[in-house]
Protein backbone atom coordinates (compact mmCIF):
# COMPACT_ATOMS: atom_id res chain seq x y z
CA UNK A 1 0.00 0.00 0.00
CA UNK A 2 1.03 3.43 -0.69
CA UNK A 3 2.03 5.68 1.98
CA UNK A 4 0.86 9.23 2.05
CA UNK A 5 4.14 11.50 1.75
CA UNK A 6 6.20 8.32 1.16
CA UNK A 7 7.87 9.56 -1.99
CA UNK A 8 9.37 13.07 0.28
CA UNK A 9 10.80 10.25 1.94
CA UNK A 10 12.29 8.79 -0.60
CA UNK A 11 13.90 11.74 -2.11
CA UNK A 12 15.47 12.68 1.36
CA UNK A 13 16.93 9.64 1.62
CA UNK A 14 18.57 10.03 -2.09
CA UNK A 15 16.55 7.58 -3.78
CA UNK A 16 14.30 8.48 -6.96
CA UNK A 17 10.72 8.41 -7.62
CA UNK A 18 8.97 6.38 -10.10
CA UNK A 19 8.60 8.82 -12.93
CA UNK A 20 4.75 7.77 -13.43
CA UNK A 21 4.93 10.00 -10.17
CA UNK A 22 5.99 13.04 -11.67
CA UNK A 23 4.29 15.74 -9.28
CA UNK A 24 5.68 19.24 -10.15
CA UNK A 25 4.97 20.07 -5.92
CA UNK A 26 7.09 17.43 -5.05
CA UNK A 27 10.89 18.46 -5.73
CA UNK A 28 9.95 21.88 -3.97
CA UNK A 29 8.42 20.23 -0.61
CA UNK A 30 12.22 19.30 0.28
CA UNK A 31 12.61 23.14 0.57
CA UNK A 32 10.45 23.22 3.20
CA UNK A 33 11.78 20.88 5.15
CA UNK A 34 12.07 22.96 8.36
CA UNK A 35 7.83 23.42 8.42
CA UNK A 36 6.87 20.72 6.16
CA UNK A 37 6.72 16.98 7.36
CA UNK A 38 6.48 13.40 6.10
CA UNK A 39 4.20 11.02 8.22
CA UNK A 40 7.43 9.27 9.41
CA UNK A 41 8.80 12.26 10.54
CA UNK A 42 5.81 13.66 12.31
CA UNK A 43 5.74 10.16 14.36
CA UNK A 44 9.75 10.59 14.83
CA UNK A 45 9.61 14.33 15.94
CA UNK A 46 6.46 14.35 17.50
CA UNK A 47 5.85 16.80 19.41
CA UNK A 48 9.32 18.97 18.94
CA UNK A 49 8.02 20.33 15.54
CA UNK A 50 8.08 23.84 16.69
CA UNK A 51 10.24 26.73 17.84
CA UNK A 52 8.65 26.87 21.11
CA UNK A 53 7.37 23.04 21.54
CA UNK A 54 5.72 23.46 25.17
CA UNK A 55 2.77 25.46 23.90
CA UNK A 56 -0.17 23.38 23.23
CA UNK A 57 -1.05 21.47 20.26
CA UNK A 58 -3.86 22.04 17.71
CA UNK A 59 -4.29 19.53 15.12
CA UNK A 60 -6.39 20.57 11.79
CA UNK A 61 -6.99 17.79 9.79
CA UNK A 62 -7.45 18.70 5.95
CA UNK A 63 -5.78 22.02 6.08
CA UNK A 64 -6.58 22.09 2.42
CA UNK A 65 -4.30 25.29 1.22
CA UNK A 66 -3.39 26.31 4.90
CA UNK A 67 -5.81 29.63 5.59
CA UNK A 68 -7.19 28.71 8.52
CA UNK A 69 -3.16 27.01 10.32
CA UNK A 70 -1.98 30.51 9.55
CA UNK A 71 -5.12 32.14 10.94
CA UNK A 72 -4.84 29.50 13.83
CA UNK A 73 -0.89 30.24 14.42
CA UNK A 74 -0.84 34.09 14.29
CA UNK A 75 -4.10 35.01 15.73
CA UNK A 76 -2.95 32.52 18.93
CA UNK A 77 0.44 32.77 19.59
CA UNK A 78 0.03 30.66 22.67
CA UNK A 79 -0.53 27.49 20.58
CA UNK A 80 1.44 25.42 18.19
CA UNK A 81 -0.31 24.52 14.94
CA UNK A 82 -0.75 21.17 12.65
CA UNK A 83 -2.13 21.22 9.50
CA UNK A 84 -2.32 17.85 7.96
CA UNK A 85 -3.10 16.61 4.64
CA UNK A 86 -2.85 14.09 1.71
CA UNK A 87 -1.56 16.07 -1.52
CA UNK A 88 1.59 17.88 -2.32
CA UNK A 89 0.22 20.44 -3.87
CA UNK A 90 -2.41 21.21 -0.74
CA UNK A 91 0.65 21.05 1.62
CA UNK A 92 3.69 22.75 -0.30
CA UNK A 93 1.42 25.87 -0.89
CA UNK A 94 0.28 26.01 2.38
CA UNK A 95 4.24 25.03 3.52
CA UNK A 96 4.83 28.31 1.41
CA UNK A 97 2.81 30.41 3.08
CA UNK A 98 3.91 29.42 6.89
CA UNK A 99 7.81 29.98 5.02
CA UNK A 100 6.38 34.00 3.99
CA UNK A 101 5.07 34.52 6.97
CA UNK A 102 7.59 33.60 9.32
CA UNK A 103 5.34 31.49 11.56
CA UNK A 104 7.46 29.58 14.03
CA UNK A 105 3.90 28.22 15.73
CA UNK A 106 2.47 26.48 12.46
CA UNK A 107 3.74 23.27 10.66
CA UNK A 108 2.33 21.12 8.06
CA UNK A 109 2.39 17.35 7.61
CA UNK A 110 1.82 14.84 4.76
CA UNK A 111 0.27 12.24 6.16
CA UNK A 112 -2.70 9.78 6.75
CA UNK A 113 -4.67 11.46 9.65
CA UNK A 114 -5.64 8.41 10.87
CA UNK A 115 -2.22 6.89 11.72
CA UNK A 116 -1.20 9.87 12.86
CA UNK A 117 -3.84 10.39 15.67
CA UNK A 118 -3.63 6.97 16.41
CA UNK A 119 -0.16 7.05 17.54
CA UNK A 120 0.48 10.12 19.08
CA UNK A 121 0.16 10.41 23.47
CA UNK A 122 -2.71 9.97 24.88
CA UNK A 123 -3.88 13.46 25.91
CA UNK A 124 -1.43 15.43 24.14
CA UNK A 125 -4.15 17.53 21.89
CA UNK A 126 -5.53 20.32 23.06
CA UNK A 127 -7.75 21.25 20.23
CA UNK A 128 -8.65 18.88 17.21
CA UNK A 129 -9.98 21.00 14.02
CA UNK A 130 -11.80 18.94 11.23
CA UNK A 131 -13.25 21.48 9.04
CA UNK A 132 -15.56 20.01 5.99
CA UNK A 133 -14.00 16.65 5.61
CA UNK A 134 -15.31 14.41 2.20
CA UNK A 135 -18.96 13.59 3.30
CA UNK A 136 -18.96 10.08 1.01
CA UNK A 137 -22.54 10.38 0.73
CA UNK A 138 -22.77 7.34 -1.08
CA UNK A 139 -24.29 4.27 1.08
CA UNK A 140 -21.43 2.15 0.01
CA UNK A 141 -18.79 4.35 0.52
CA UNK A 142 -19.74 5.84 4.21
CA UNK A 143 -17.17 3.55 5.14
CA UNK A 144 -14.60 5.65 4.19
CA UNK A 145 -15.52 8.45 6.70
CA UNK A 146 -13.03 10.11 8.36
CA UNK A 147 -15.11 10.99 11.56
CA UNK A 148 -16.88 6.98 12.45
CA UNK A 149 -17.55 5.04 15.22
CA UNK A 150 -13.85 3.88 15.50
CA UNK A 151 -12.01 7.51 14.83
CA UNK A 152 -14.41 9.29 17.40
CA UNK A 153 -13.24 7.59 20.36
CA UNK A 154 -9.64 7.66 19.80
CA UNK A 155 -10.20 11.47 19.03
CA UNK A 156 -11.41 11.32 22.62
CA UNK A 157 -8.41 10.00 23.90
CA UNK A 158 -6.24 12.03 22.13
CA UNK A 159 -7.76 15.41 23.28
CA UNK A 160 -6.43 16.91 26.77
CA UNK A 161 -9.21 16.63 29.56
CA UNK A 162 -9.98 20.44 28.85
CA UNK A 163 -9.69 20.23 24.91
CA UNK A 164 -11.83 20.07 22.17
CA UNK A 165 -12.84 18.93 18.85
CA UNK A 166 -14.09 21.48 16.41
CA UNK A 167 -16.26 20.09 13.29
CA UNK A 168 -18.13 21.68 10.79
CA UNK A 169 -19.61 19.97 7.53
CA UNK A 170 -21.71 20.94 4.41
CA UNK A 171 -23.75 17.57 4.79
CA UNK A 172 -26.85 17.39 7.09
CA UNK A 173 -26.54 13.95 6.67
CA UNK A 174 -22.99 13.67 7.99
CA UNK A 175 -23.60 16.05 10.69
CA UNK A 176 -26.50 14.10 12.17
CA UNK A 177 -24.58 10.65 11.59
CA UNK A 178 -21.81 12.47 13.72
CA UNK A 179 -23.98 13.70 16.00
CA UNK A 180 -25.72 10.14 17.05
CA UNK A 181 -21.79 9.04 17.43
CA UNK A 182 -21.51 11.59 19.85
CA UNK A 183 -21.96 9.28 23.19
CA UNK A 184 -23.25 11.96 26.03
CA UNK A 185 -21.46 10.22 28.70
CA UNK A 186 -18.04 10.78 26.66
CA UNK A 187 -18.85 13.62 25.07
CA UNK A 188 -20.55 18.00 25.66
CA UNK A 189 -21.63 19.31 22.82
CA UNK A 190 -21.55 23.52 22.38
CA UNK A 191 -24.60 25.31 20.72
CA UNK A 192 -24.12 26.37 16.92
CA UNK A 193 -22.04 29.26 16.41
CA UNK A 194 -19.88 28.99 19.56
CA UNK A 195 -16.20 29.00 18.80
CA UNK A 196 -13.79 27.17 21.16
CA UNK A 197 -12.74 29.43 24.15
CA UNK A 198 -9.33 29.30 23.94
CA UNK A 199 -9.10 30.97 20.58
CA UNK A 200 -8.75 33.93 19.64
CA UNK A 201 -12.67 34.99 18.77
CA UNK A 202 -12.99 34.67 15.10
CA UNK A 203 -15.28 32.64 12.96
CA UNK A 204 -11.83 30.50 11.13
CA UNK A 205 -14.03 30.44 7.72
CA UNK A 206 -12.66 27.71 5.54
CA UNK A 207 -12.40 28.51 1.97
CA UNK A 208 -15.08 26.30 0.91
CA UNK A 209 -17.37 27.60 4.22
CA UNK A 210 -16.98 31.18 1.94
CA UNK A 211 -18.29 29.50 -1.25
CA UNK A 212 -21.29 27.91 0.78
CA UNK A 213 -22.23 31.17 2.59
CA UNK A 214 -22.12 32.81 -0.53
CA UNK A 215 -24.62 30.66 -1.95
CA UNK A 216 -26.31 31.16 0.96
CA UNK A 217 -25.92 27.38 1.76
CA UNK A 218 -26.28 25.92 5.24
CA UNK A 219 -22.89 24.96 7.60
CA UNK A 220 -23.20 22.67 10.04
CA UNK A 221 -20.63 23.27 13.08
CA UNK A 222 -20.48 22.20 16.94
CA UNK A 223 -17.16 22.44 19.50
CA UNK A 224 -16.96 19.08 20.93
CA UNK A 225 -15.58 18.32 24.71
CA UNK A 226 -14.16 15.50 27.22
CA UNK A 227 -17.34 15.36 29.67
CA UNK A 228 -16.23 15.83 32.97
CA UNK A 229 -15.53 12.56 34.66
Amino acid sequence: MKTVGGLIELLKKGESTPERHHNPYLSEALEFSDVLFSGDELLAQFPNLFAENGKPLLLEIGCYLGKNVLEFADKNPGLNVLGVDITYKRVVKSARKIKSENLGNARIGICDARRLVSVVPDGSLAGVCVFFPDPWPKKRHIKNRLLNEEFLPLLRQKLSPNGFFWFKTDSERYFTDVLSLVDPKVWSTSPPDEVPSELFPDAYVTVFEQLFLTKKLPVYRRVFRPAPP
